[in-house]
């Protein structure tokens, strides 16, 4: 079961142990969201295909103290997997 990461504190723990990796993994996997960009009426009565665009999403790597390059350059310090 991973680990419940509440803070740059947690998170620094795991280090050096396959958890630290796993939340690592996880929070790049959150670096980016899907959403639908699709153009509907006012009224949404007609049907209309989603049109999914992934978007960069930054919350939770910024609530635990990461910009984007310091968190990047973070998980590829870990090396290949």
């Amino acid at each position: 079961m991973a680990p419940i990461i509440n803070s740059r504190q947690d998170l620094d723990a795991l280090q050096g142990t396959p958890l630290y990796r796993e939340a690592m993994e996880r929070l790049k996997a959150s670096m980016t969201t899907m959403v639908d960009e699709a153009v509907r009426s006012e009224d949404e009565t007609a049907e209309v295909e989603p049109v999914w665009v992934a978007r960069e999403t930054l919350v939770s790597i910024e609530r635990l103290g990461f910009s984007k390059q310091q968190f990047l350059a973070a998980f590829d310090a870990m090396g290949p997997a």
